[in-house]
């Protein structure tokens, strides 16, 4: 048997390492999120939503309130919004500024993950080491936090919760639990009462969770917790009392509504079944958890006799509980659980030197497939009229083929199984862009919203249920769009406005008139039309003799 040292075994005997590997893993995911942002457009409708909310709030100096087409926007509150015009203050308005301010927070996360490791496992160097690296190469971490949403902001001011929470538990006294309730106020001001399901588990039983001679009492505890609370409330209300002061009362009535009881009875979008998440588990855990033989190591790791694993653990079933019972669902909604399974993989890590690599090669089985998949539309073997605008070029997939058989090289020979597994996804992100980068630039708005917003002076149109602000931002549009469901309404609304413009996505009756743009837009057909500047007058009826 090998005497060899493993990394994680250095690691424990070199306490200045683990920052180090924090900061590199920080630098990849910049990197990964830099070429992310530079290939692919702001995806519609999520990110052109949130793009358009922000521009209106600066457009029209309405600080307070977020509204989106001249209207209130009540379903998020604003700290977004504002950090995105305080970078807007000083580089002016610009998309790219704009984009990177929630993944900033997606950074913010991974360097987190280290000092959250050292207060879960303070004997060991190990899992602060590698839980960066695992975090910032999952592949669903990688995509998501990469987006406009509120999710990343959320992730990071979870993990900063936890860690003030952690703090308290080891006896950090007032100024945790304030921290702990500052970090708890800003996720409130960036998605509302969300934070609650994936910190209040953890830190309601957190007692529980410690070894019987370390235990906190429950009356400290609870009391710590109160003044978390009472910090916490005291951040939100900073917002909520002028706004409501600015709004009404409605307006928090509607507020609360939108974001708690609307989401857990009756969600109006997003519905999906109860085993939606569960379905979803190995899209989670991939790359990670694909290499089988961690599994294993979790079970020989007795997770029920390690503080920090049960720690993890119920910060993973909790979350994932709770949001299975809600009625809306979506894949971003457990981005906060990322990180705690991130820890437990760099915990339970086996870092030996396994003689069999099938399982790594396991793990870029997904990279295959998708390589064969391209292959097989890029050469016509599988005709496919409607995916054809979309296809990748049989260049792209030669070189996406050529980086896939360097991945599996690379994992049949490096020594250590975490260190070759780190190159899975950002390989899989290139492999992804050459393969659906048509696809992803269709579900830019740039064309029809710039040549829309030449015609905004006559009026802008859309003909369809809902306009989500899809080209408010694109556009830089100065005023709301007029929306009709029924074509007898647009009809109307033509007539008094000859030169406007009218937005409808194909299948939907629009003017009896030859489009002006045909764009393909989120894989469908959109097109625009230009009603003519002047009616012709009508000719006066002329009397006839009998």
């Amino acid at each position: 048997m090998s005497t060899a040292s493993t990394p994680g075994e250095k690691a424990d005997s070199f306490p200045l390492f683990w920052p180090l590997s924090a900061l590199g893993a920080f630098l990849l995911s910049a990197g990964l999120l830099t070429a992310g942002l530079a290939a692919r457009p702001p995806m519609a409708i999520v990110e052109t939503r949130l793009l358009s909310v922000a521009w209106e709030m600066w457009r029209d100096g309405s600080f307070l309130i977020p509204q989106l087409n001249g209207e209130l926007y009540l379903q998020k509150p604003p700290l977004l919004f504002w950090l995105i015009q305080l970078v807007w203050s000083v580089t002016g308005v610009n998309e790219l500024a704009a984009r990177l301010v929630a993944p900033a927070f997606g950074l913010l996360s991974i360097l987190l993950a280290a000092p959250l490791a050292r207060l879960l496992w303070p004997d060991r160097q190990a899992p602060a080491l590698l839980a960066p690296w695992v975090l910032a190469t999952t592949m669903l971490f990688a995509s998501l936090a990469s987006l406009t949403m509120y999710d990343a902001p959320l992730t990071a001011m979870t993990m900063l919760a936890l860690i003030f929470a952690l703090r308290a538990r080891r006896g950090g006294g007032k100024f945790a639990w304030v921290g702990m309730g500052f970090a708890l106020g800003i996720a409130f001001l960036f998605k509302g009462p969300a934070v609650v399901v994936h910190v209040a588990p953890l830190v309601l039983f957190l007692p529980l969770l410690a070894e019987g001679g370390s235990r906190p009492s429950w009356r400290a505890w609870y009391s710590g917790l109160a003044i978390a609370g009472v910090s916490a409330a005291a951040v939100a209300l900073c917002w909520l009392i002028p706004a409501t002061l600015q709004a009404g009362f409605g307006f928090l009535e509607s507020f609360f509504w939108n974001l708690g009881a609307g989401r857990v009875v009756e969600s109006i979008d997003h519905q999906a079944p109860f085993w939606f998440f569960l379905a979803l588990v190995p899209v989670f855990l991939w790359p990670w958890g694909w290499y089988l033989p961690v599994w294993p190591a979790l079970l020989q790791s007795r997770p029920w006799k390690d503080e920090g694993l049960r720690f993890c653990l119920l910060w993973i079933a909790a979350a994932f509980l709770i949001h299975s019972s809600l009625s809306g669902k979506q894949l971003h909604y457990l981005l906060p659980e990322l990180p705690a399974l991130a820890l437990v993989f760099a915990r339970i890590w086996p870092w030996g030197t396994d003689a069999s690599r099938f399982w790594r090669l396991l793990v870029a089985a997904p990279v295959a497939l998708s390589i064969l998949t391209g292959l097989i539309f890029a050469t016509g073997w599988l005709p496919f009229e409607k995916a054809e605008p979309f296809l990748p070029s049989f260049t792209n997939v030669a070189i996406a083929a050529g980086l896939t058989a360097l991945l599996f090289m690379l994992l049949s020979l490096i020594r250590y199984s975490a260190i070759a597994l780190v190159l899975v996804t950002p390989v899989a992100l290139i492999v992804l862009h050459l393969l659906a980068g048509p696809l992803l630039r269709s579900y830019g708005t740039e064309e029809i919203a710039q040549f829309i917003a030449r015609h905004e002076a006559a009026g802008i149109a859309y003909r369809g249920v809902e306009y989500q602000g899809e080209f408010t931002f694109t556009g830089r549009l100065t005023e709301p769009v007029a929306v009709f469901w029924h074509p007898v309404h647009m009809r109307n609304w033509a007539k008094n406005h000859p030169g406007a413009a009218i937005i409808s996505k194909e299948g939907r009756e629009g003017p009896d008139l030859e489009p002006a743009l045909e764009s393909l837009f989120r894989g469908t057909t959109y097109r625009v039309w230009i009603l003519p500047e002047k009616r012709p007058k009508k000719r006066p009826e002329t009397e006839h003799s009998q």
